[in-house]
């Protein structure tokens, strides 16, 4: 194991990601367990509910060391333009009140880079 990276936190703020289907949720997480795997980052994600997916996840739930928050955003069928846009209009809502504050640091939790 690399472990040049310990200490270092990121957030990433996407629609998607495990375990939804669509392409970018699939990189993310990819990308977001990698890093901490291989690097030894503490990550976190902050995303929306599958949109396929009758499933019942939790708000907040670790991952192979990823830390996932899922915002209240709808899960409107995205084959319309109305859907796909109420869809990230109520992710990008939601994500701006669930996303970590300067304060997570004190916590060992990540850091959010615009306070």
């Amino acid at each position: 194991m690399n472990h040049e990276g310990g200490g270092r936190h990121v957030c990433f703020f996407n629609r998607s990601y495990w375990p939804d289907l669509s392409a970018t949720g699939q990189l993310l997480t990819e990308l977001a367990e990698d890093l901490v795997r291989l690097h030894g980052w503490d990550v976190t994600v902050v995303t929306g509910y599958p949109l396929r997916s009758d499933a019942r996840l939790p708000g907040s739930e670790w991952r192979h060391g990823v830390h996932i928050v899922r915002g209240a955003g709808s899960t409107l069928d995205p084959s319309r333009f109305t859907g796909r846009a109420a869809n990230y209009v109520t992710y990008f809502a939601s994500a701006v009140i669930k996303r970590p504050s300067s304060r997570d640091r004190a916590s060992g939790g990540p850091t959010s880079w615009w306070r």
